[in-house]
């Protein structure tokens, strides 16, 4: 019988092995978009406490082939925080109208926010419509939306002009 047990015992280290191994090679990160109900609770609660301390953290947004850097804050929100996950993000950007420059994101964050028609200038949005990031930089060009947005951010009002004077499009890099 012992015999019987130490054969046993081999084979379920082998088996262990093989799994193990197989686990290295056939081991794929999950996607940006793939996060578990357990993560997002996670990162609810962190979020929560954010918010409940009104913590807001540093926001940079560098454009790239310029020496240009926005400086500015991630909102204490759910949503903020998802998309802070995916941190650092390169996105192109597209001018709209003298007043802001959006972009499509990769991925589509689950938590969602108050959505609104109006801005403040400086504001980071997301536009769950067309799952849009934008940065509004002109408030007295069209002042009225026609897509809800949701305040992120906001990028320093001191770095507004920069992106007054960048042209019709730009991929920028948030961290």
């Amino acid at each position: 019988m012992k015999k019987y047990g130490i054969i046993f015992a081999t084979v379920l280290v082998a088996l262990g092995w093989v799994g193990f191994e197989l686990t290295e090679h056939f081991y794929v990160e999950p996607s940006a978009q793939a996060f578990s109900a357990a993560e997002r609770a996670q990162l609810a609660a962190v979020s929560d406490m954010q918010a409940a301390a009104g913590t807001k953290t540093v926001l940079t947004v560098s454009v790239q082939g310029t020496d240009m850097v926005l400086h500015g804050t991630w909102d204490a929100t759910p949503l903020a925080q998802e998309i802070k996950v995916h941190l650092p993000m390169e996105v192109h950007l597209v001018g709209w109208h003298g007043r802001e420059f959006y972009g499509q994101l990769t991925g589509q964050p689950q938590a969602r926010g108050e959505g609104q028609r109006t801005f403040k200038e400086g504001d980071v949005t997301y536009c769950p419509q067309n799952n849009s990031i934008a940065i509004f930089y002109d408030k007295s060009r069209e002042p009225e939306l026609t897509m809800d947005v949701i305040v992120i951010g906001h990028v320093d009002t001191a770095d507004l002009p920069k992106l007054q004077a960048l042209g019709d499009e730009a991929t920028m890099l948030f961290e």
